[in-house]
């Protein structure tokens, strides 16, 4: 049903609102598992990703590994439409590799030298060979070993990549005896207003004012 609304919603600001008039805002998923429990959720989820872009919405989805996708496909399809994303400490090997593999590779030179072995020692024969090879730029065991806190970022347009400090910022707890306290000191704030009553009586005098200001064939009802 949410993922419904969403997708009407961003069909809406298409059709009804011209480019230049479409506001920006964003969209946060949390515990994103759930939404792709099943096939067919992880493609409605694909098909609203691909009406995000033309109407202005913003996509985060947080969620705990690539393993959370039922459907390899589904999976592919979310992160090509990814711009930007962040990764914690992560400890499947398959994860890993795809999350590196993202980041993607840097040429290196590679050199191997010829040692010459004998019983009593080893020793380097002058010959070897240096070669232009592909290397990850964060080799997977670089996202086993993350510390807390610590994150992968990789970014495509302008293309860009790191390792980030997180803060997390710590809540304060309220207290429940307070809680309830507080809620009701809302109430009796609210009650206070009278909004109601205020209504009633700005209506009762607007229909005074017609009746003195009109005949009585014109008096109004409001």
């Amino acid at each position: 049903m949410l993922l419904g609304d969403l997708r009407a919603a961003s069909g809406a600001i298409v059709t009804n609102m011209v480019k230049t008039e479409r506001p920006n805002f964003t969209v946060i998923v949390d515990e994103f598992s759930d939404i792709v429990s099943t096939i067919e959720m992880a493609e409605s989820f694909v098909g609203f990703l691909n009406r995000c872009r033309g109407s202005g919405i913003g996509v985060v989805i947080a969620h705990q590994s690539l393993g959370d996708f039922k459907d390899e496909t589904s999976r592919k399809q979310i992160m090509d439409s990814t711009e930007t994303f962040f990764s914690f400490v992560q400890k499947d090997p398959e994860t890993c590799e795809i999350l590196a593999s993202i980041v993607g590779t840097e040429e290196t030179w590679k050199v191997t030298e010829q040692t010459s072995e004998s019983i009593l020692f080893s020793e380097k024969t002058g010959m070897g060979t240096r070669r232009l090879t592909q290397e990850y730029i964060y080799h997977p065991n670089v996202f086993k070993n993350l510390d807390t806190g610590m994150a992968v970022y990789a970014a495509k347009k302008p293309s860009r990549f790191g390792i980030v400090k997180i803060d997390f910022i710590e809540i304060p707890q309220m207290d429940p005896s307070k809680a309830h306290e507080l809620l009701d000191l809302e109430s009796k704030r609210i009650a206070s207003l009278n909004v109601g009553g205020i209504l009633r009586s700005q209506k009762s005098q607007f229909n005074e004012a017609l009746k003195i200001k009109s005949s009585p064939a014109q008096s109004l009802e409001i």
